[in-house]
């Protein structure tokens, strides 16, 4: 009889504290706004007729394009970078214009955005990123 009174007490218990939700105090804390950029509409955008001056313009921009994508995330050597990187825009253009349609980061930053949130909550001396640069 006290094994079904422990159950039934267990039971009781179990159930009472299934409806309740914990507070996250990190959803008081004000929204960190981090801008968007998709890094893939600026290489796709590129003219291919005169990539090299393209190419320059967006090194001004974003100054990282030719040490880490080109080099690093394409593999694309700096001696043929312009060859490169032109094969490379008509190889991935169907695949780019596919992924158009999705728009994903649209759908993933709000959670990025209280991912930050989170993280600037809990780690206020952490430094958050300026913005959020896509690559798709």
């Amino acid at each position: 009889m006290r094994f079904l009174v422990f159950i039934l007490f267990i039971l009781i218990i179990g159930i009472s504290s299934c409806g309740r939700m914990q507070n996250n105090p990190a959803q008081n804390a004000p929204e960190i706004i981090l801008p968007l950029e998709r890094l893939d509409q600026v290489l796709f955008k590129m003219d291919t007729a005169h990539i090299k001056d393209s190419l320059l313009v967006r090194n001004n921009r974003f100054p990282f394009i030719s040490e880490v994508l080109l080099k690093q995330m394409l593999a694309i050597d700096s001696r043929d970078r312009e060859t490169g990187l032109r094969s490379f825009l008509n190889a991935y253009r169907p695949i780019y214009t596919a992924v158009q349609k999705l728009n994903a980061p649209a759908s993933v930053h709000p959670q990025l955005q209280t991912l930050f949130k989170n993280i600037h909550y809990y780690f206020p001396a952490y430094n958050l990123p300026k913005k959020i640069i896509y690559f798709i």
